[in-house]
């Protein structure tokens, strides 16, 4: 991981404000993981817990210069399928959900996943 650059941004909640700080934080950034706790429905009823959403993370994500993110930290009740079936819905190949034991590899900007 030699030059690569991580950054992680979970377990919080964001304000309009801190995402356009983060979001030129982040900016070329190899990997961002992300809170991907909730769904922006769930989150709405829980508010204050100290979780991002999934949907909030994509958002993010296409506002920076970030090359790829992972969604982490999801909540203990969602299995794989479902998993799978939410990274089917976002058509986007540079943002991925991470599970438990995968190794990312990043050179020269590219992901190599070892799962």
């Amino acid at each position: 991981m030699e030059g690569a650059r991580v950054c992680t941004l979970f377990d919080n909640e964001y304000a309009a404000a801190q995402e356009a700080q983060l979001a030129d934080f982040v900016d070329g950034s190899d990997l961002v993981s992300w809170d991907g706790m909730f769904l922006e429905e769930e989150l709405q009823m829980r508010r204050g817990w100290g979780h991002s959403s999934i949907e909030e993370g994509v958002d993010f994500f296409t506002r920076t210069g970030a090359r790829q993110m992972a969604l982490m930290h999801h909540a203990p009740s969602r299995t794989d399928q479902q998993l799978d079936s939410l990274q089917d819905g976002l058509k986007q190949d540079k943002i991925f959900f991470a599970h438990q034991n995968q190794t990312i590899e990043l050179q020269g900007s590219r992901r190599q996943d070892t799962r």
